[in-house]
């Protein structure tokens, strides 16, 4: 199954911000359809980078979305299968 979703803000994003909010807001809805299995796609090399470890992450707003989402991403894990 795909699942499309948009996003707007309300507020000043950067570009970098933008993809994670995506990321977030993907797992968030794949744990409310009940899903077990995802798989994420991204242009954002900065954030597939930060998220699977290979690139620093040097802006503070950003460290903040990186460390939101090993617990989004936990919650997936901790769903029964």
């Amino acid at each position: 199954m795909v699942v499309e979703q948009s996003l707007r803000f309300g507020f000043k994003t950067s570009n970098n911000q933008a993809e994670y909010e995506a990321l977030l807001a993907g797992l968030r809805l794949a744990n409310d359809l009940g899903v077990t299995r995802i798989k994420c796609w991204s242009d954002s090399q900065v954030v597939t980078g930060q998220v699977n470890g290979t690139f620093q992450i040097k802006e503070p707003t950003l460290l903040l979305y990186f460390h939101a989402f090993p617990e989004a991403e936990e919650q997936l894990r901790r769903r029964p299968r």
